[in-house]
């Protein structure tokens, strides 16, 4: 089982650069909108996880129908088997995206004492039809990573 320290650590930006996502990409946007919507009052739910997965993963929405996605996920088995899609659980109706989202995810191990082990990046879909939010685990992802990480938003 991982400890709560494992599973607490955040992504570091650097972390997303280095795999070439631009943390400024649409920073106008998320400016505009953290203008228009009220995320002091959002009351966050933990994620409805299927089985053999946990973690952190915390979801809320607020007024403006705006999702807010946060946290970690971690699988008993101890690792996620790459290029497979891998369902990790369903938004329940009214949280789901307008439209199919991909949020950018860090994939680590959990050995967070070992700096030198590099961290991997994928994409966390959620689909607006059934509610399901997959992973595929990127190619050449080693044995024992355990943990990703996501935060970000879906629009209603």
């Amino acid at each position: 089982m991982l400890s709560s320290e494992q599973l607490s650590k955040k992504v570091n930006t650097s972390e997303l650069v280095a795999h070439g996502f631009d943390p400024d990409t649409h920073a106008d946007i998320r400016a505009e909108l953290s203008k228009k919507v009220n995320i002091v009052n959002v009351e966050m739910l933990d994620f409805p996880f299927v089985s053999g997965l946990f973690g952190t993963l915390k979801y809320g929405i607020t007024q403006n129908g705006v999702v807010f996605i946060d946290g970690d996920v971690a699988t008993i088995t101890g690792t996620f088997t790459q290029n497979v899609m891998h369902t990790v659980g369903v938004l329940p109706k009214g949280f789901r995206p307008r439209n199919t989202t991909a949020l950018p995810v860090v994939f680590r191990h959990p050995d967070l004492e070992n700096t030198s082990l590099p961290s991997y990046v994928s994409r966390f879909i959620f689909s607006p039809s059934t509610g399901s939010a997959t992973i595929v685990a990127p190619s050449g992802l080693p044995s024992g990573y355990a943990i990703f990480t996501v935060n970000g938003y879906l629009i209603t």
